[in-house]
């Protein structure tokens, strides 16, 4: 039996888990965590179970952390169920092409159709200090496109509200502001128990630094020609910091 009446072997087994994956960072931020005002600092921490690699950051931006951690979002008791599905999403798909999304028109596409090809993938946002790299995904994608590579983007609206447009209003500020002529989704959830079936998949194959959960706008993941090899880009990372990953797997050939 853990502090404050949590049995943490039950509610490691809710996360599927095994029972000592889900443990409190430290007396003291459990403490912080159950004042009444919140706490933005308090941490629950994760081990074990996060996904290999990290976020790949400009030099010296990256945090190295023995095992992941996130912010708690409100003060209270931990309910377990609060965080399932935010740092721990099962995929069952081996492949990217096996998925699909909508388009912001409300299309359905397979990304079967892009199989061989290398993708960027972006969850973005159009009130957002990193906006700008909007204007480097569009160079990729004008650049190396007729290579071979899918630029896509996903707009999301999990972070602080940056990206409260409907799909007609976000293709319009994209196209005006940036020109963007790559494919863009409807709005998705990229944590969260509604995550998009290929955010899951990509967090499952690429973790960052702090855990799978996406943190910012403008995270980046780049997936191999294989449909399943993927790296991930930290948010801060401009979209011309990926161009040599990029040119790499064009160079590569395709794996059947």
């Amino acid at each position: 039996m853990g502090m404050n009446g949590v049995d943490l072997p039950i509610a490691a087994k809710l996360i599927g888990e095994t029972a000592d994956v889900l443990r409190l960072a430290s007396k003291d931020d459990y403490a912080r965590h159950n004042r009444s005002a919140p706490q933005p600092h308090s941490r629950v921490r994760l081990g074990g179970a996060a996904g290999q690699g990290g976020d790949v950051e400009p030099a010296g931006e990256a945090t190295t952390l023995s095992t992941p951690m996130f912010p708690l979002s409100q003060p209270g008791p931990i309910v377990v169920s609060d965080y399932i599905g935010h740092n721990i999403d099962m995929n069952n798909s081996s492949s990217i092409y096996e998925l699909s999304f909508t388009d912001n028109h409300g299309r359905s596409v397979s990304l079967a159709g892009y199989a061989g090809r290398p993708v960027l993938v972006v969850n973005t946002a159009s009130k957002c200090g990193m906006t700008p790299h909007y204007e480097g995904l569009q160079m990729l994608h004008e650049e190396y496109g007729g290579q071979g590579l899918v630029v896509l983007g996903f707009p999301c609206d999990q972070f602080a509200h940056q990206e409260p447009g409907d799909d007609a209003q976000i293709e319009e500020f994209c196209r005006l502001n940036y020109g963007v002529t790559f494919p863009l989704s409807t709005k998705v959830d990229v944590n969260g128990a509604h995550t998009h079936p290929v955010f899951a998949f990509l967090k499952e194959r690429a973790g960052g630094v702090m855990g799978s959960r996406i943190k910012w706008n403008f995270t980046k993941f780049l997936v191999s020609s294989d449909g399943s090899t993927v790296k991930r880009f930290g948010p801060k990372t401009p979209p011309e910091k990926i161009r040599a990953d990029i040119e790499t797997l064009l160079a590569t050939p395709t794996q059947s």
